[in-house]
């Protein structure tokens, strides 16, 4: 196969993928069948095909897809393994522990043979059978969490079970369905959530964990109710109560403080390689240069860094300007930034309440990709300009989206602020305005569009006019 069939067909592939993830499984699977009935002997097909087949429950079809195959090529042990739960779901036994053995056999590092062998002979009531099986494997995968379940479950039904052996399984599971949704399987990943949902409906983190995926993929009125059983089984979890406002197309002007400190000190410790490298983020590098060019003495010059976070913006400034002070919301951020040495002090405060308590100006006040998570700004645009010495600067980011005002993503819980909103807090408060149309960061492989805005306190107190610099036509 050429490399650019190869590469055609990955990309196939990964959009059916994306549109299964999206709710539109009936699209995802006729690109699935149309690109193996192109090329029924092609091992990948088949696997991506039948497995998602299996997903929906569709054994008879995921049967045929696998014996089709195997009239051009001997089945893999993954596709053994497929073809095992395809048969369990049609409740031909014997074909189903035959076929599941048969995988083991040809490749016992695969834990989903195991799986596949022991689940058949657990349908077939072979319990004492099934408990070898699970017990093999995990001396072949010690840690597997579902081999253990599984085997926890053969136990119960021999009435061997007991304290020792009711062990939940739902922490890996939760753990391997966010490894997938990284690695950009979401098919994966949806089915361990909802095997962790099914294993434990009342544990609150396993309803929200799958509310928030299926939010991520815009499938909101799945996702509702869903995070309204994770909000009754917590509701003092800032997360969920977040995402379930968005699905009723609520747009809180404040969000929750707890929920974007719990965000960001969930992310600290991967913060910058994902960002940075992941979602190629490099609004820290262009808003300082930027913001360099336009102060009159930067080495002379005191800087504000508003959601310092983990200080990639202190690290672009330290050496250009003065002095450069960090304040944020997240402990966890916070401690990665003072590990850089760049600040000359770090406050853990959430923005608002430190600019409300602290009476010093500043030459420069910056916020990349901060305001994405503030919602209404009337407020901070005026603290930071009351905290600005005259001639300074504002420069922040901000993700954009058409209107007179300001909304809420429901697929990422971040705000997005309209160019005309503003403009219409902005002007009033400061002499220079500049908006510079850029791609804030990736999102899913697609430019998130935005500004980097500057804003300009007057060298004078009076009421400033505004001179409007803006070239993008964009907004």
């Amino acid at each position: 196969m050429s490399t650019t069939r190869k590469n055609n067909l990955a990309q196939s592939l990964q959009h059916a993928m994306t549109l299964w993830a999206r709710g539109d499984q009936d699209a995802a699977l006729a690109i699935t069948q149309a690109l193996f009935d192109d090329a029924p002997a092609n091992e990948q097909l088949a696997l991506n095909h039948s497995g998602l087949l299996l997903h929906k429950q569709n054994f008879a079809a995921a049967m045929a897809c696998l014996e089709r195959h195997q009239t051009h090529a001997a089945l893999s042990p993954a596709l053994l393994a497929n073809l095992a739960i395809a048969y369990r779901g049609l409740d031909q036994h014997d074909r189903a522990i035959e076929t599941g053995a048969q995988a083991v056999q040809a490749a016992p590092e695969k834990i989903s043979a195991w799986n596949a062998w022991g689940l058949a002979l657990m349908a077939a009531e072979r319990y004492d059978e099934a408990e070898n099986v699970f017990r093999e494997g995990l001396i072949q995968h010690p840690d597997h969490a579902l081999l253990k379940h599984h085997l926890n479950e053969a136990l119960e039904k021999q009435g061997k079970g007991d304290d020792s052996t009711r062990w939940s399984p739902i922490g890996s599971l939760l753990d391997d369905a966010h490894a997938f949704s990284k690695e950009g399987n979401p098919v994966a990943a949806e089915a361990l959530y909802r095997k962790a949902v099914h294993f434990n409906p009342e544990h609150p983190q396993t309803q929200s964990r799958l509310g928030l995926f299926l939010m991520r993929f815009g499938r909101i009125d799945e996702a509702r109710p869903v995070l309204e059983k994770a909000h009754a089984l917590n509701p003092r979890c800032p997360t969920t109560s977040h995402f379930l406002s968005l699905t009723y197309a609520e747009k809180p002007a404040r969000p929750n403080g707890a929920y974007i400190q719990q965000l960001f000190d969930g992310y600290a410790g991967h913060f910058e390689k994902h960002l940075v490298e992941g979602l190629k983020y490099d609004v820290p590098v262009v808003l300082s240069k930027a913001l360099l060019d336009r102060l009159d003495s930067p080495h002379q010059a005191s800087v504000l860094d508003l959601g310092c976070g983990t200080g990639l913006i202190g690290e672009q400034l330290r050496s250009l300007v003065a002095a450069i002070d960090g304040v944020d919301i997240s402990e966890k951020m916070l401690e990665e930034a003072k590990q850089k040495g760049v600040y000359q002090s770090l406050h853990q405060r959430d923005i608002r309440d430190f600019l409300n308590d602290n009476p010093a100006r500043w030459d420069a006040i910056t916020a990349g990709d901060v305001f994405i998570y503030c919602g209404e700004i009337d407020d901070i645009v005026q603290s930071a300009h009351d905290h600005l010495n005259q001639g300074g600067w504002l420069a922040f980011s901000v993700e954009l989206c058409g209107g007179e005002s300001y909304t809420a993503d429901p697929t990422t819980g971040r705000y997005l602020h309209s160019k005309a909103y503003l403009e219409r807090i902005l002007a009033p408060r400061f002499d220079q305005l500049a908006f510079e149309p850029a791609v804030i960061r990736y999102n899913g492989g697609e430019p998130v569009e935005g500004y980097l805005v500057f804003a300009q306190r007057a060298a004078s107190d009076g009421l400033a006019a505004r001179t409007d610099v803006d070239s993008s036509g964009v907004g």
